[in-house]
């Protein structure tokens, strides 16, 4: 941990899983450096590394009545690491999004924006996609 702050009073874990917010901030003061710079090690990025420790912590303040007597350390890093996994699957959600706006705005440039809007676009272009019988003509209507 962070040698650079004292370390944590005996009963501060157990005075946060009651919910006392001032032994929370301890906490907080005490492990947060070590997880952000987890977080910065993996995401290679500040700013997200920062949006993803508020996350973490906001689960670890709700989660604190489920904290069983064990390494708090590895427990807020358990969290840390989920969280950071749900980040990224949400970014890579997000991104194939913005692939398929992207492709549909392109498109909508075309001789199909005088048939369609770009949304009915992505729909025709995977609806022919999955039929290969019907990949060459489509219907409008």
């Amino acid at each position: 941990m962070n040698s650079a702050i004292s370390s944590i009073p005996d009963d501060c874990v157990s005075r946060f899983t009651e919910g006392d917010q001032q032994a929370f901030d301890e906490l907080y003061t005490h492990y947060a450096p070590d997880v952000f710079a987890f977080l910065v090690t993996r995401l290679r990025n500040r700013e997200e590394a920062e949006d993803v420790l508020q996350d973490t912590w906001v689960k670890v303040w709700n989660r604190r009545e489920s904290y069983q007597d064990r390494s708090f350390s590895g427990w807020v890093f358990q969290i840390a690491r989920t969280t950071l996994i749900d980040h990224t699957r949400s970014a890579k959600r997000h991104r194939t999004e913005d692939v398929d706006t992207n492709e549909a705005s392109s498109a909508a440039e075309g001789p199909v924006a005088k048939l369609c809007d770009a949304s009915s676009y992505v729909f025709l272009k995977t609806a022919s996609k999955k039929s290969a019988v019907h990949s060459s003509k489509c219907f409008l209507w």
